[in-house]
C-alpha cells in the first residue's frame, strides 16, 4: 500500500530521477572499483522502478504468448504492478514461454534469424534487468568496445576505426561476423562471469528462470540448454594511395540490393492503398531514414545512386496504379519538384 500511494503522489518526472540517481550511484560504485560485488540488487526492482520502465517500453511492438499489450496493463497499471513487485519478492514470478517469429536475413534469400517475443510482464521485468547489468558492467568495459551498449552505435566505431588508421600504418582491416552467436551461447559459463560481481543470489535465480523459460515454436514448447533469446550498414574499403591512408566507406552492396528489394515491395504493396501525396509521404520518410543511417563520410555517392534507383522504381509502380500510365517521367519530375525528397547529405562526419 505505502509503494502504491507514493507511487500516485510523485510524478513521473521525480519518479524517473530517482531510477535514473539509482542506476548512477550503482555505476559509479562499479567505475571506482572493477572487482565490486554487488550483494543486494532486487530492490531496485520496485513499483517506481518497473512504472518508469512501462513508460520508456514501446507500445507498438509485437504482443506475447498472452496476447497482453501495453495499452491493455496500462489500464490497472498500478495494481498490475503492485502484483508483479509481489510476486518477485515471494519468489512466485516465473518468466512465460517466448513466442518465436523467424524473420528474414537481409542479403541472404530464404535464410531467416529467430527473434523471440516475450510477455509484457516479463519485458518489464527484462527492461528493469537490462538496466541494472548495464549499470553494473558499462562502466567497466573497454573503451574499444561498442556492441549493445548506451550512448554508442556503428557510427561510432567506423569513426574510431578511421581516426585510428589515420594515425597508424594499417592496410588491412578484418571483419568478424560470429555465426549464431546467440543461439550457441553458454548458458552455464555466463552464469559464472555473472556471479563474479553478483552475489543477490534472488537475482541470479531469476535470470536463470528467464534462460529456462522456453521457446514456443508452432505450438511447440523447446527447452534450449544452449543459447538466448535473441530480441534484437557500412562495409570499409581501403585505398593505398600517396600519403597517409583513409578508410573509405560505403554500403555493403547486398545490404543496397536488399534495401531496394524492400522498396519495390512496398511500393507494389502499397500504390493502391495510400493517396498520391500520403504514399510519396510515406516514400519520402524511408528516403529519410535511408540518408541518416548511411549518409557517412565518402558514402553520399552509394546514397545517391540509392535514391535514383528508388525513384525509377516508385515511377514504375505508380504507372501500374491504373491500366493507363499515370505519367512520364518530366510529369514525374514534377511531383519530385513539387514534393522534394530529403537531401543526401554526411549525417556522420568521420574525419
Amino acid at each position: 500500500m505505502i509503494s502504491t500511494l507514493r507511487g500516485n503522489a510523485m510524478s513521473t518526472a521525480e519518479t524517473q530521477e530517482i531510477a535514473n540517481t539509482t542506476l548512477e550511484r550503482i555505476a559509479w560504485l562499479s567505475s571506482q572499483n572493477a572487482d565490486q560485488e554487488f550483494t543486494s540488487l532486487m530492490h531496485h526492482v520496485n513499483v517506481e522502478a518497473l512504472r518508469c520502465c512501462f513508460q520508456r517500453l514501446d507500445g507498438k511492438k509485437a504482443v506475447g504468448t498472452d496476447g497482453i499489450t501495453k495499452a491493455k496493463f496500462g489500464e490497472n497499471l498500478d495494481a498490475n504492478l503492485q502484483k508483479l513487485v509481489a510476486s518477485m519478492k515471494s519468489m512466485g514470478y516465473r518468466p512465460g514461454p517466448v513466442r518465436q517469429v523467424l524473420i528474414p536475413k537481409e542479403g541472404k534469400p530464404g535464410a531467416t534469424r529467430p527473434l523471440g517475443i516475450s510477455n509484457f510482464n516479463d519485458k518489464l521485468i527484462q527492461k528493469r534487468f537490462e538496466e541494472l547489468l548495464e549499470a553494473i558492467y558499462d562502466p567497466i568495459f573497454l573503451d574499444c568496445s561498442y556492441g549493445f551498449r548506451p550512448g554508442r552505435g556503428c557510427h561510432d566505431a567506423i569513426k574510431a576505426l578511421s581516426d585510428y588508421l589515420y594515425v597508424n600504418e594499417v592496410e588491412t582491416v578484418i571483419d568478424v561476423d560470429l555465426a549464431n552467436f546467440f543461439g550457441t551461447i553458454d548458458q552455464t559459463l555466463l552464469i559464472e562471469m555473472l556471479e563474479r560481481k553478483i552475489k543477490d543470489t534472488r537475482f541470479i535465480r531469476y535470470i536463470k528462470r528467464m534462460f529456462k523459460a522456453g521457446m514456443l515454436t508452432e505450438g511447440e514448447l523447446r527447452m534450449n540448454e544452449e543459447g538466448v533469446v535473441q530480441g534484437s550498414c557500412c562495409s570499409p574499403v581501403f585505398w593505398t594511395k600517396r600519403g597517409r591512408p583513409n578508410v573509405k566507406l560505403k554500403t555493403c552492396s547486398k545490404r543496397f540490393r536488399s534495401k531496394l528489394k524492400k522498396i519495390n515491395i512496398w511500393a507494389r504493396e502499397k500504390r493502391a492503398i495510400y493517396a498520391l501525396d500520403e504514399y510519396w509521404k510515406r516514400y519520402a520518410a524511408m528516403i529519410g531514414g535511408h540518408i541518416q543511417y548511411y549518409g557517412v563520410s565518402h558514402n553520399s555517392l552509394t546514397v545517391s545512386k540509392f535514391v535514383l534507383e528508388s525513384k525509377y522504381i516508385v515511377f514504375k509502380w505508380l504507372n501500374r496504379r491504373s491500366q493507363r500510365k499515370s505519367f512520364n517521367w518530366s510529369e514525374f519530375e514534377l511531383l519530385v519538384k513539387r514534393m522534394p525528397l530529403p537531401v543526401v547529405s554526411v549525417k556522420h562526419r568521420l574525419f
